[in-house]
C-alpha cells in the first residue's frame, strides 16, 4: 500500500518536532547546572560568600563569573569562592580594573578537554563533557566593550565562530546589548551579526 504525500509530511514534522523538544530538554538540563555572573568585581567577601552559598545549595557544574576585576587569581582565591568541593578552574585575568573572566567547574561533572581566549581575552571557551548526560557540549563566556566599534567586532567573530561549532554550544555572557533601543538611552540597535548569531 502506497503512502501519502501528505501522512510522510506529517511523519517528518512529527520527526522534527520530537528533534527539537529532544534538543530543548538538553538545553534545558545543561542551562539547570550552569550559572553566570557579572560580579562587578568579586574580591569582596559579601560576593564570595554569596556564590558559595549558590554552590552548596545547587548542585552547580559549572560557574562563570564576568567582570573579575582580578589581575592574579590563585587557588585560594577559588577556594574562597567555589570552597573545597571539587573543583577546576581557568581564569583570564583583568587588565587592572576593567574585566577577567574566571570558569569553575565540578570535574566530576564536566570534564573539560580544552580550554582557549578569543577577541583580546574578551570570549573564553570551554569544550568539555557533561558527564551527568554524556553530552559533549561547548560553553562560552563573552564580557563584550562598550565601545561600539569594538562590541561590532565582537558580534562579527561571533558570527563566523558560529560555523565551526559542530556540538551543542551554549553561548552566555555579558553583552553589553538591549534587545530594544528603548531599554536603555543611548543603546545600539540589533545587528545583522548579532541575528546571524541568534539564529
Amino acid at each position: 500500500m502506497k503512502k501519502s504525500r501528505r501522512s510522510g509530511l506529517e511523519g517528518r514534522n512529527s520527526e522534527l518536532a520530537i528533534q527539537f523538544l529532544f534538543k530543548v530538554w538538553l538545553l534545558f538540563l545543561l542551562m539547570s547546572s550552569i550559572i553566570i555572573w557579572n560580579s562587578c568585581g568579586i574580591g569582596g567577601r559579601d560576593k564570595k560568600s554569596c556564590v558559595r552559598y549558590l554552590v552548596k545549595n545547587f548542585s552547580l557544574d559549572i560557574l562563570g563569573i564576568l567582570e573579575t576585576k582580578l589581575e592574579n587569581i590563585n587557588d585560594c582565591t577559588i577556594n574562597s569562592i567555589w570552597g573545597r568541593h571539587s573543583r577546576d578552574w581557568y581564569a583570564v585575568p583583568s587588565l587592572g580594573l576593567s574585566g577577567g573572566i574566571l570558569c569553575i567547574w565540578n570535574p566530576i561533572f564536566f570534564c573539560v578537554s580544552n580550554c582557549s581566549m578569543a577577541m583580546n581575552s574578551r570570549i573564553l571557551h570551554i569544550e568539555g563533557v557533561l558527564s551527568r548526560f554524556n553530552l559533549e557540549c561547548m560553553v562560552s563566556f563573552v564580557y563584550a566593550p562598550n565601545d561600539g566599534l569594538l562590541k561590532k567586532e565582537v558580534w562579527n567573530y561571533l558570527a563566523s565562530f558560529k560555523n565551526s561549532v559542530s556540538k551543542p554550544w551554549c553561548l552566555t555572557g555579558d553583552f553589553n546589548e538591549t534587545l530594544s533601543p528603548s531599554d536603555r538611552k543611548g543603546s545600539s540597535r540589533i545587528s545583522s551579526s548579532m541575528i546571524t548569531v541568534i539564529i
